[in-house]
């Protein structure tokens, strides 16, 4: 369905109101070949500012692909989530890993400082949550290593 609606668009000038709706979904297959368009990176942007649900996951994965249009507001954004990580037992965590990695990867000593800090209160609040996010760091150093 993806493929034909992306077939279809093409030709509809369709991209500059499926692209929203991928971003929105975190569908981020079909969103690699939108890759170039100028549509994607604005918003990306405004996904990030707006902190939608699956933006940071989408950052990461286009940044690590060498697609940097976005890296300064997915940096500012993993930067927030990092002073401010979810607080909750069940909160979802994979937002603020995928952030961990990006600003592992391409952060600011005192961005990294900041996942440290998180890292140190979940230590103390949360063992399970620590746990998550330190492996995802050590993840993300050992991918990132020359």
């Amino acid at each position: 369905m993806a493929a034909w609606a992306l077939k279809k668009g093409a030709t509809r000038d369709y991209p500059n109101r499926l692209i929203p709706a991928l971003i929105a979904r975190g569908l981020y297959d079909p969103l690699k070949e939108f890759r170039d368009s100028p549509v994607l990176d604005s918003e990306m942007i405004l996904a990030l500012r707006r902190k939608a649900p699956e933006s940071m996951r989408l950052a990461s994965n286009f940044i690590r692909l060498g697609k940097t249009a976005f890296l300064a507001e997915a940096l500012q954004a993993a930067s927030e989530l990092a002073q401010k990580p979810p607080s909750r037992p069940d909160a979802n965590l994979s937002q603020l890993i995928f952030a961990s990695k990006l600003i592992i990867d391409h952060g600011s000593d005192a961005q990294l400082e900041e996942v440290v800090q998180s890292l140190r209160r979940f230590q103390t609040t949360d063992e399970d949550q620590y746990r998550s996010i330190s492996g995802a760091q050590s993840t993300a150093r050992k991918t990132s290593a020359p």
